[in-house]
């Protein structure tokens, strides 16, 4: 199997549920490490349960991104470079949010 993303984060958000959880899938088939951020910690508990069933490797992060206080906090940040990139100062990806941009 082609896994494009070996070495790769990405960094879900809305992965508690729908097509959240099924790009977190897609992305860890793929072979990326995967950062789940959503706001029901059961559901993205199950959904990291999935990923490493498969293989792979997943965090959860319990956020709500809509809520500027808890994505300036740097939450989301600290645990994808503390857990999936612990030996990187500073990664070139970033993900779009509705308040904005952040680069891990």
């Amino acid at each position: 199997m082609d896994r494009p993303l070996v070495d790769r984060v990405a960094v879900v958000t809305g992965a508690s549920g729908g097509i959240g959880v099924a790009t977190a899938l897609h992305l860890a088939r793929a072979g990326a490490k995967v950062a789940l951020v959503a706001r029901r910690e059961d559901k993205l508990l199950e959904t990291k349960i999935a990923i490493e069933g498969e293989g792979g490797v997943a965090i959860t992060v319990k956020a709500d991104v809509t809520k500027k206080s808890e994505v300036k906090c740097h939450k989301v940040q600290i645990c994808v470079k503390r857990y999936l990139r612990p030996n990187s100062h500073r990664t070139r990806h970033a993900t779009r949010m509705q308040i904005g941009t952040f680069f891990l």
